[in-house]
């Protein structure tokens, strides 16, 4: 393991591990693997309880090569967003490549990133993915490219499915213009590509799938199977969407006095998502009606015919 950290570092890459230990060490291998100069690899390991940690200290112990490697354990699980925050203040380089600890990057994916953020000085650049099953598989190349072609920044402020995060790779002024994450129900990629319109459309792309994006595990592609699933999904999604437009809202009034018209979007749809998300914890309609907020009882009535709905889901 090559710690000279005399070196210059022109980029960060950042493996997050959490009890993945079935699959971390071929995570990490391949981000070693990366052809790039002044690399520093920060291997993150989120308060795990299986080995994974212990795994991605081996792999360093035994390398041999020009990357910077850095080992950090957190004894206490910070929580995903807590894991971003941290990791803009271990990060030594100008830009962090972001690579989940179940996902895979393929060869040359951090030199097609970086040339993508120095023609375009973005703030994030993504690119497409080649999802593959549990085992491994391919499955086929997902893209939200059709999606976010021509998206406006309200339509933005609306949107829960933006880029795919784990393609991403951030320019850590994201962080420093906007400060760190504060609400902790959200995900990386709905505040960042955010944030990075909000700026001025800092956005890089690269058209071509640079990660294998393991589907069926992981946070947000887990599939729901039993109707108790079904009901917890939706607490889930109100809790993604609230903190989300919470955090959207943050960012556009500490960025500019303008843009009144998303912030007062926003500011509804806040109010419409905690309804929603009352509805899906079986709070009363008596509790709601006390708010005095016709937006929140516009979401919790909302949020009662998806339960009903729910009620009569195929289970499959």
């Amino acid at each position: 393991m090559d710690n000279n950290s005399q070196k210059f570092i022109r980029a960060t890459a950042v493996v997050f591990g959490h009890n993945q230990s079935h699959c971390i060490g071929e995570t990490v291998r391949a981000v070693l693997d990366q052809d790039f100069d002044g690399l520093e690899i920060i291997l993150s390991d989120n308060g795990s309880r299986d080995d994974t940690f212990e795994i991605m200290s081996a792999i360093a112990d035994s390398y041999v090569g020009s990357h910077i490697i850095i080992l950090n354990k957190n004894e206490k699980n910070l929580g995903f967003i807590g894991h971003v925050n941290q990791v803009f203040d271990l990060a030594s380089g100008p830009f962090i490549f972001f690579n989940p600890g179940d996902d895979i990057s393929r060869p040359g994916r951090f030199a097609k990133i970086w040339a993508e953020y120095k023609r375009t000085n973005a703030l994030l650049v993504h690119s497409d993915a080649m999802a593959i099953t549990g085992a491994g598989e391919e499955i086929g190349i997902r893209s939200q490219q059709q999606v976010l072609n021509g998206l406006t920044l309200e339509r933005g402020a609306r949107s829960m499915s933006l880029c795919i995060g784990a393609t991403c790779g951030w320019h850590r002024d994201i962080m420093q213009i906007f400060g760190n994450i504060m609400e902790t129900d959200t995900y990386d990629d709905l505040v960042f590509y955010f944030r990075a319109m909000l700026a001025g459309d800092r956005i890089g792309y690269v058209p071509e799938p640079l990660i294998y994006y393991r589907v069926g595990s992981g946070m947000t592609n887990t599939p729901v199977k039993t109707y108790p699933e079904k009901i917890a999904s939706l607490e889930r999604n109100a809790s993604i969407q609230l903190g989300t437009l919470k955090q959207r809202l943050r960012d556009c009034e500490s960025y500019t006095s303008g843009l009144h018209h998303i912030k007062r979007y926003l500011k509804f749809k806040i109010k419409v998502s905690r309804g929603l998300k009352q509805a899906y914890r079986g709070e009363s309609y008596i509790s709601v009606i006390k708010t005095l907020s016709p937006s929140i009882v516009l979401g919790y009535m909302y949020g009662k015919r998806q339960l009903k709905r729910a009620d009569q889901w195929p289970l499959i």
